[in-house]
């Protein structure tokens, strides 16, 4: 019988598909905290290499968060807002910690299955959980939250008159309609009404109303109070900037309640006028809603500034494209998948002219016209065999400018609390997949919510008393990004990173995770067994942080078989015995490793016997 030797052909690093059977499968049906990599400038080899740890930059939020978005101001000084249950939360450069912004104390009650959703218009971030009306926070001038318009009365025009009685009087509305909780004073002096103060806005009130000078005040003439009436916004499940408006879908309002299947734009570039709908004024301003009657089910996100399109509305059984059309009929809307929609909101991810979502049979790319499948026979079947249903309301995603990813963290049946446990990651570049579970925590929950965060920069003085190389010091390596403020890099809020729930902003930037990278399963001898005693991993992992074992079956049916890892050895090589009919490696490189390169495997081995 001849000697074990060297098989002549590289066995590539395959495409993460564990859709696919194991045997002969064109990609691999294990790969874990690996992000696929083009290795060549033409991206014919393909590697896989680490994916950074999320490593916690400062405090935490009050509860989960459900909802983050980061922004620069004018000054391009960099602003994150968060949201959970009770209360919206604004980091800066100033302190590691966030501070409360909410408007008022604790006074939201979003959804525990529910996100909030942020957006900017000029300098004003929008900040909406439909609950609340839609909230508002002005760069570089507001310090809490307010709601965005919601019919309160911000100040009063006074015409003086005389005859009055000296002396401050309150105020009353009338033509109030539902309005209510207005509170205010005017004063009268030398006989006119000279100023007047207003204690509390109050709100849905209708143009309409009108203040009366008050009867105490005497028999006086020609004096009128007018009050300027902030227009009225419903409350938006999402919103989406398009063609300079405010357009939010899945609607709540005083006059028209729950409206799940409406889209309701702003006036023309501004997002706090909402003139009443069908007025003369509305169509000076082009405000104006328009409902999506049909069988798409409700709405379920929207987007702006598509290849093809203005703009898309997400429901749950469709897909609507938005064009503007100027006056009278401002938008035009188009259907585009009437029967595909999305079940997760959280995961409509725009990037560039595309947009990625998960539809109700897989993974899709849409570009405003049509959709395309980007995960069949590759990944749909495994999501939806693994993800919880009853959380794909708290799913959410982000783009991960470092490694050009796109990643979604979900519930799998195993979470709990609806804090995500998994990611699953798209390069749209090379049409590869992948997927990450947390190696400090495994099984636990550690992915409250996503986002594409900037940095605000670190000095060595935030590491404190501890050195930098210690652990303690729970800071990032010293080539990070993250020293660097203002560079954009993949973030999150983490649960678990010291072991406690603390709801920690935090960067994938910290140290690598372990990773885990099967082989294709292949039958190397078609005429029986093959016998294998060592495979080189060919990688640029060291010494000391690489393991793997091959592992064998004798018939297709046959599960897995075991993994007894032994350590590669100084040749770069892990030597183990096994013989089987169908092969494959199972390598780990250690958690902390430094490496850049996975792109396959040689096998040792020789023709056993036939059967």
């Amino acid at each position: 019988m001849p000697s074990s030797q060297w098989l002549p052909d590289i066995v590539s690093v395959a495409d993460f598909s564990p859709d696919m059977p194991d045997l002969n499968n064109p990609g691999s049906s294990n790969i874990v905290n690996a992000i696929p990599r083009a290795a060549s400038a033409d991206g014919s080899i393909t590697s896989y290499g680490p994916m950074m740890r999320l490593t916690t930059y400062g405090g935490g939020l009050n509860l989960p968060c459900q909802g983050a978005a980061a922004y620069l101001d004018s000054g391009d000084n960099v602003n994150i807002f968060a949201g959970d249950q009770q209360n919206l939360y604004q980091y800066t450069s100033n302190s590691p910690s966030p501070t409360v912004v909410s408007n008022g104390t604790n006074p939201y009650n979003c959804s525990s299955t529910g996100m909030w959703h942020f957006a900017l218009f000029g300098g004003r971030v929008l900040a909406t959980d439909y609950e609340s009306p839609i909230q508002s926070f002005v760069l570089n001038s507001s310090t809490t939250f307010s709601p965005l318009a919601n019919g309160g009365i911000t100040s009063l025009a006074l015409v003086a008159g005389s005859g009055y009685t000296n002396g401050t009087y309150a105020l009353t509305v009338s033509n109030a309609g539902s309005g209510s909780g207005f509170a205010g004073t005017v004063t009268v002096a030398g006989g006119a009404l000279s100023s007047f103060a207003i204690t509390n806005t109050g709100k849905l009130y209708p143009q309409t109303a009108t203040i009366a000078v008050p009867a105490g005040a005497g028999g006086g003439s020609l004096g009128t109070i007018t009050p300027t009436i902030q227009t009225i916004a419903p409350n938006a499940m999402y919103f989406a900037i398009i063609s300079n408006f405010l357009m939010c879908v899945n609607t709540n309002d005083p006059v028209y309640g729950p409206q799940p299947q409406c889209a309701w734009w702003s006036g023309d570039n501004d997002p706090t006028n909402w003139p009443t709908v069908g007025t003369a004024l509305a169509a000076t301003y082009q405000s104006s809603f328009n409902n999506l009657y049909g069988e798409g089910g409700q709405c379920q996100g929207v987007v702006g500034n598509l290849g093809t399109a203005n703009g898309a509305i997400f429901m749950q059984h469709a897909v609507w494209a938005v064009n503007y059309v100027g006056p009278p009929d401002v938008f035009y809307f188009t259907p585009c998948e009437g029967t595909r929609g999305t079940p997760a909101p959280g995961s409509i991810l725009q990037l560039g002219a595309y947009v990625y979502y998960l539809g109700e049979d897989g993974f899709y790319r849409f570009d405003g016209t049509n959709s395309v499948p980007i995960g069949i026979n590759r990944v749909d079947k495994t999501f939806f065999a693994n993800a919880s249903p009853q959380y794909f309301g708290r799913m959410s995603s982000a783009y991960d400018p470092v490694n050009r990813m796109i990643w979604w963290a979900y519930c799998t049946n195993s979470a709990t609390a609806g804090i995500s446990n998994a990611m699953i990651g798209y390069s749209p570049f090379l049409d590869k997949w992948t997927q990450i579970a947390d190696d400090t925590f495994p099984g636990a929950s550690f992915v409250e919510c996503l986002l594409r965060a900037y940095t605000f920069g670190k000095t060595l003085d935030s590491a404190g008393a501890n050195s930098i190389d210690s652990a303690a010091a729970n800071i990032f390596p010293m080539d990070s990004l993250v020293w660097t403020g203002g560079s954009l890099l993949f973030g999150g809020f983490t649960s678990n990173t010291d072991g406690n729930t603390n709801h920690s902003l935090g960067y994938f930037n910290g140290t690598n995770y372990a990773a885990t990278i099967d082989m294709p399963e292949r039958e190397f001898n078609p005429m029986g067994r093959m016998d294998m005693n060592s495979y080189r991993p060919l990688t640029d992992a060291q010494v000391g942080d690489v393991a793997g074992a091959m592992i064998k079956r004798e018939k297709t049916s046959d599960p897995v078989g075991s993994f007894n890892p032994v350590n590669m050895n100084s040749y770069g090589e892990c030597p183990q015995i096994k013989s089987g009919r169908y092969i494959r490696a199972r390598t780990i490189i250690n958690s902390g490793a430094t490496w850049s390169n996975f792109i396959g495997v040689k096998y040792k081995g020789r023709p056993g016997g036939q059967y």
